[in-house]
């Protein structure tokens, strides 16, 4: 119980919070709101740029032994970074109709056993086959490119990381924010993501001030006394279609039963 006093137990509770907010995302993607679950997978990818350069710098390895800080990360990593954003894919339509499932079921295959196999490629150098970065699928929802597109790379992703290419890996995992060169797909990869952050707060911001503004409203109009109605409907699973006309419909993709109130 000691080492959960210690300040340095903080950067381990950082990296968890990543794994809370991905749970969070999957929520949100059940319910249907695919624009506040891509912001709790956006803070997800910030913690994930951030905890390993917090773990070194305050050398929380040597200083707290009895947690494995990697296996928190590899944990948070499976299903922050590629679990939920490809349940994300599939559930917002980004692949084309019938690609969803299985497309979703092979990245989740394939980043198990490329990250079952981390310890051996840091020992190399190099891995056999491209990383898992299925966390980058979700730029053709944020750009709104065609379905065949996303489909298309997520597929070719998939064979690349089961390839038997070396691919080097020094610039991605071993070195982190070391300055020089090996180190440049830190900085252009941090630096793709500020634009997204700022457009996360903004939007945030936005949001908080309309339902400020929103609540404020109904607290001046009459309450209505509303009375049940016992008959149900039932919705149907809306068909796939591009991202822009799912982003606009708020059922579940799974049916449900919606209970409709009358005055």
């Amino acid at each position: 119980m000691k080492i959960f006093l210690r300040w340095r137990f903080l950067i381990h509770l950082w990296t968890l919070a990543g794994l809370g907010f991905a749970m969070l995302a999957a929520q949100e993607i059940l319910l249907g709101n695919l624009s506040a679950a891509i912001r709790w997978l956006l803070l997800v990818l910030f913690v994930d740029h951030t905890d390993g350069t917090l773990a070194r710098f305050f050398r929380i390895r040597q200083h707290l032994p009895e947690i494995s800080g990697e296996t928190l990360d590899l944990i948070t990593d499976v299903i922050g970074l590629t679990f939920v954003p490809m349940l994300f894919c599939w559930w917002a339509g980004v692949f084309l109709p019938g690609w969803g499932r299985p497309l979703t079921l092979a990245a989740a295959v394939t980043c198990s056993l490329k990250y079952s196999m981390k310890a051996q490629i840091l020992e190399k150098g190099f891995s056999r086959g491209a990383p898992p970065v299925f966390f980058s699928v979700l730029l053709f929802w944020l750009l709104g490119l065609p379905p065949a597109w996303a489909t298309a790379y997520t597929s070719m992703l998939v064979l690349l990381c089961w390839s038997p290419i070396p691919y080097p890996i020094t610039s991605l995992i071993t070195t982190h924010w070391k300055p020089g060169f090996e180190s440049l797909t830190n900085y252009v990869s941090f630096a793709a993501m500020v634009p997204a952050m700022i457009w996360l707060l903004m939007t945030s911001f936005t949001r908080v001030r309309a339902f400020t503004r929103g609540t404020a409203l109904c607290s001046r109009v009459p309450r209505v006394r509303l009375k049940r109605d016992t008959s149900t409907r039932l919705i149907s699973r809306p068909s796939r279609g591009t991202p822009s006309t799912l982003r606009s419909q708020t059922n579940r993709p799974w049916g449900e039963v919606r209970q409709r109130w009358n005055a």
